[in-house]
C-alpha cells in the first residue's frame, strides 16, 4: 500500500540531477505537465520538492544578475562571497570548512567585463547533503 509520494525536482533544469531548475513554475517535460502532478494529489499525499537554496546559472535570474549586478532586481537571490565573509583569510578558512566537492563558489563573468565569486548553494546545502564540514 502507498501512502504518499515525494517527487524530486520536476522543475526545468540545466543539470545537477533537477537540482539546477531554471524555474519554478513549470514542469519538466519529462515529468508531464502540472495536470500529471495534481492527478497524483488526488490520490495520494503529496510532497514536492522545492529547493529555495537552488537556482541554475542558466536561469533568467541569474543571466539578469550577471548583465546588471546590484542593480538587478534579483541581485539579493545571490551572496557575493566577499560581501558575505569579509576579508579573504577568512573567506578562505570558512570556504574550506563549510563547502563540499559539489557546492561552493561560481566564478561569475559580469557586465562590463568584471567578475565575482558568487555562492553557488549555501552550506547548509553542503550540510544537507551528507558533506564534509
Amino acid at each position: 500500500m502507498i501512502g504518499g509520494v515525494h517527487l524530486l525536482p520536476i522543475y526545468p533544469s540545466s543539470g545537477d540531477g533537477g537540482f539546477a531548475p531554471l524555474c519554478y513554475d513549470d514542469v519538466d517535460p519529462h515529468f508531464g505537465k502540472w495536470e500529471d502532478v495534481e492527478a497524483i494529489a488526488k490520490e495520494y499525499d503529496l510532497m514536492l520538492e522545492l529547493m529555495v537554496n537552488h537556482i541554475s546559472p542558466k536561469s533568467a535570474q541569474f543571466q539578469d544578475f550577471l548583465e546588471k549586478g546590484d542593480a538587478s532586481e534579483h541581485a539579493s537571490m545571490f551572496i557575493d562571497w566577499q560581501k558575505f565573509w569579509g576579508s579573504p583569510g577568512v573567506h578562505l578558512t570558512l570556504c574550506k570548512r563549510f563547502t563540499c566537492p559539489s557546492y561552493g563558489q561560481l566564478k561569475a563573468a559580469m557586465g562590463k567585463g568584471s567578475s565575482r565569486c558568487i555562492l553557488a548553494a549555501p552550506p547548509l546545502a553542503c550540510i544537507m547533503a551528507g558533506g564534509n564540514f
